[in-house]
């Protein structure tokens, strides 16, 4: 069975972000460095497709998660140790300062921000009972 979360997308993210592009492009234009444009231009195109294109999929004992054209990775839910919510602002296929942090093999950690966290960590367990989860989490 195949079950598709979407990231959650924080407003305030996309509106720091909107504000600091319109603000650089609006200057470009008035010094007419139209190259300059076109790359924030596609740049911004770039980060809204990110934003707009992050999902976790659940699919038999893999959770593939996609953030846009570039990114895409498929962790063994076998091997997730740790689930716990995540403060971090470092890059992650996350559209959301709303976090959770997966930890699995043995060094490796990816972030991710899913509008539906319970149902998707229920859903991991149900697979991996294993995983040690954060009570927050499942409150």
């Amino acid at each position: 069975m195949k079950t598709k979360y979407s990231s959650s997308i924080s407003m305030v993210l996309v509106a720091i972000i909107a504000l600091v592009f319109g603000v650089i492009i609006v200057l470009m234009v008035i010094d007419q460095a139209w190259l300059g444009v076109g790359v924030m231009v596609f740049t911004g195109l770039f980060l809204g497709q990110m934003f707009f294109n992050t999902s976790y999929t659940l699919e038999g004992s893999d959770l593939h998660i996609k953030c846009g054209l570039l990114y895409n990775r498929t962790i063994e839910v076998a091997s997730i140790r740790k689930i716990s919510k995540s403060d971090s602002i470092l890059a992650s296929p996350a559209a959301s300062f709303d976090r959770i942090s997966i930890a699995f093999n043995k060094f490796d950690e990816v972030l991710i921000s899913p509008k539906e966290k319970h149902q998707l960590i229920t859903a991991l367990l149900a697979i991996n009972p294993n995983i040690a989860v954060e009570k927050q989490l499942l409150a």
